[in-house]
């Protein structure tokens, strides 16, 4: 079973680091276990935005 709390905490950690990819992954399995929590969809959107605009989604990713 999936440790959410663990898994993203790990997940806020990839992203930190600039490990967007690792990040994606772990957020995309919590999002599978509540496919309906929009904080666990938003994690994967800031992820998919750094292909587009890094800092942007660092400086999002901070403010929440």
């Amino acid at each position: 079973m999936l440790n959410i709390k663990d898994t993203l905490n790990s997940a806020h950690s990839f992203f930190s680091n600039k490990e967007y990819t690792k990040a994606l992954f772990l957020y995309s399995q919590v999002v599978s276990t509540n496919p309906t929590n929009k904080e666990y969809q938003l994690y994967c959107i800031l992820c998919d935005l750094t292909y587009e605009n890094e800092k942007k989604a660092q400086n999002l990713f901070d403010y929440f």
